[in-house]
């Protein structure tokens, strides 16, 4: 009994610093604070790729959200036809085919997706899209070629001007030296008269000094009719200088005005196109108007009905397309509990294919 006493106590002393340390971490983990969430991923929708291949194409879109997806949607009013295929995403990332076509939505769906869109449907908006471009097309060409005629017509007035400014330079030497010359003359008149005058009221002037004053009356009338010659045929050189310069205006000149009515011509001539094109436009707005009559259940849109009971976060969507236009909207919507929680808005430029004409080749 006394061996055995210590070694009770012992065992009951360990058990009451047992239950005392459980009793403090019960205590402590009352005060610890909560783990946070993961955070939630947004809901979104990516398009992954687009193959165009004439009036046909493949899209492939990405889509997921960080709860269950209850309904993709899709607005087909601007696609001539289309084939729908959904996959959901297993664990590891394979895709596993959902064997259901996209059915049209009821109409309160029908009512929610177009108040999201404005009203505006796909084929409106495509409509939209193609009459803007048209209109800045139609405003840049405009603006160019009142440009490059105001620019011809500068070129025209400043040659006018050089060429008017050179005759009247020449027309002004050709007048100084003329004058130059009439002065001369005349002063040597004036100064021939003084002398005759002189000598006749002086009788006592040799014959000596009357010869001198002959001689040197002949030389400067001499030089004054050599002045008047040169003046004559410097007059004559500027003439025909000033012939050949308006002759060469004149060229420069017809050059310059032909080249401003040929653009003119060339500016009414894309004016014309314009106007043309945007009644080519306007004709089509109009053919799609009467189609969008024509094939009114278009404008409803489709919608995958079979995603509320597989509670799935991954979606892919496959949307196998023909157009009609070069120019087509697509639109696709993801949403729970009848809202929408995302949506994305691409254009397909089908470049290579013609309207009513089918394709024109591969385009991609």
């Amino acid at each position: 009994m006394k061996k055995l006493l210590p070694k009770t106590m012992s065992l009951g002393a360990m058990l009451a610093m047992l239950c005392g340390v459980a009793a403090m971490g019960c205590a402590d983990g009352g005060q610890r604070e909560p783990m946070p969430a993961p955070a939630q991923r947004a809901p979104t929708i990516t398009l992954r790729q687009m193959q165009i291949d004439g009036c046909q194409a493949t899209a492939i879109f990405d889509i997921e959200s960080s709860e269950a997806i209850e309904f993709v949607a899709l607005d087909r009013s601007d696609l001539a036809s289309v084939r729908t295929q959904i996959s959901t995403l297993d664990e590891s990332g394979r895709e596993i085919l959902i064997e259901e076509e996209m059915h049209e939505v009821d109409s309160s769906l029908q009512s929610l997706l177009e108040r999201l869109s404005d009203g505006m449907n796909a084929r409106e908006r495509s409509v939209q899209l193609v009459n803007e471009r048209t209109s800045q097309s139609s405003s840049s060409n405009t603006t160019e070629n009142s440009e490059h005629v105001d620019s011809s017509s500068s070129q025209s007035t400043s040659t006018s001007n050089s060429a008017s400014s050179s005759t009247q330079h020449s027309d002004a030497h050709r007048t100084s030296r003329n004058e130059s010359a009439s002065n001369g003359t005349s002063a040597s008149d004036s100064e021939s008269s003084s002398q005759d005058s002189q000598n006749s009221g002086g009788g006592n002037t040799s014959g000596s000094a009357q010869r001198d004053s002959d001689s040197q009356r002949s030389s400067e009338s001499a030089s004054s009719l050599e002045l008047i010659v040169t003046n004559e045929r410097l007059d004559s050189q500027e003439s025909a200088s000033n012939a050949a310069l308006e002759t060469s205006t004149s060229s420069a000149f017809n050059r310059t005005t032909r080249a401003t009515i040929t653009a003119t011509n060339d500016s009414n001539d894309r004016t014309s196109m314009n106007q043309s094109e945007s009644e080519q436009s306007q004709n089509q707005q109009n053919e799609r108007q009467v189609q969008n009559e024509v094939r009114s259940s278009r404008d409803r849109h489709l919608v995958s009905r079979s995603l509320e009971t597989l509670r799935t976060q991954n979606i892919v969507l496959r949307v196998e397309m023909t157009a009609d236009e070069t120019h087509e909207v697509i639109r696709v919507f993801q949403g729970a509990n009848r809202e929408v929680r995302s949506q994305i808005e691409t254009v397909g430029n089908f470049t290579q294919c013609r309207p009513g004409g089918g394709a024109a080749g591969t385009g991609g």
